[in-house]
């Protein structure tokens, strides 16, 4: 089938949504960020691009640390809300029930069923963004949520979002068992 020549600001892949907890001025800020990933398995590292403006930035270069706090569906509302309004005008301390684990200044999402406590590793400067790498120091999981430690995804219900149609989306059912089924 042909191809057609689209807008470069397409991305034709969801992107897993999470909310960054930070304290600023003594008190927990989270905020949404959709551009995230893994960066290493050994020792686990996850990386995520900030524009400089955002309010919880100066919180995260503070402490140097951070947790990425996976909602579920039913935090979707929330979730939204948390990266529409900014930490500079809004207390986004009450928004969820936090707890905390062992680092300094990652308060995280007490309902969110995967939380990570990271140690902030590299602040890169990307034209306007910064992107911030961590190392993963400590990871949570809702009990409810996990089989023999493996996470079940249709328990933990994660959301997507897609640009530039500004979508969340499901993450629907597995199709095939990676690293296997190519196996000749």
């Amino acid at each position: 089938m042909p191809k057609i020549k689209i807008d470069k600001n397409i991305f034709g892949f969801p992107m897993p949504v999470v909310l960054i907890g930070t304290e600023v001025n003594g008190k927990a800020n989270f905020f949404t960020v959709a551009w995230v990933m893994k960066f290493d398995y050994a020792p686990a590292k996850i990386g995520f691009i900030s524009g400089k403006e955002h309010y919880s930035n100066q919180g995260i270069i503070k402490n140097k640390t951070f947790s990425v706090n996976l909602p579920s569906q039913k935090q979707v509302k929330q979730t939204d809300y948390c990266g529409i309004y900014s930490g500079k005008k809004t207390d986004k301390s009450k928004v969820f029930e936090i707890e905390q684990g062992s680092l300094k200044g990652t308060p995280m999402i007490k309902g969110a069923p995967v939380c990570l406590e990271c140690r902030l590793e590299k602040t890169i400067d990307v034209d306007g963004d910064y992107l911030f790498v961590g190392k993963v120091i400590n990871a949570y999981g809702e009990k409810s949520c996990f089989t023999k430690c493996k996470p079940n995804m249709n328990k933990i219900a994660p959301f997507m979002y897609t640009s530039p149609d500004n979508q969340y989306w499901s993450l629907g059912k597995p199709i095939a068992k990676a690293w296997d089924i190519g196996k000749i």
